[in-house]
């Protein structure tokens, strides 16, 4: 593997790491909890994310994540 792709790949893993950390974060919150139950997260490169933001929601119940994006857990 060239060494581009392993440090793009590295990443995406990190940033699927802090993902995880973020959306456990949320799942114990007991605000956003029960909220959490009634929305579709959607994570991957075909989703209708916003390509310089992490994030949007749309009146359909999803909240499409960038999944090129990394950011903090909180």
């Amino acid at each position: 593997m060239s060494k581009a792709k392993q440090k793009k790949k590295e990443q995406h893993d990190i940033a699927t790491q802090k993902f995880q950390e973020g959306l456990q974060m949320v799942e114990k919150h007991p605000l956003f909890h029960p909220l959490l139950q009634e929305v579709y997260i959607w994570r991957n490169e075909e989703g209708k994310y916003p390509e310089n933001g992490l994030a949007t929601a749309a009146s359909d119940g999803y909240i499409y994540c960038n999944p090129k994006r990394r950011a903090e857990p909180e």
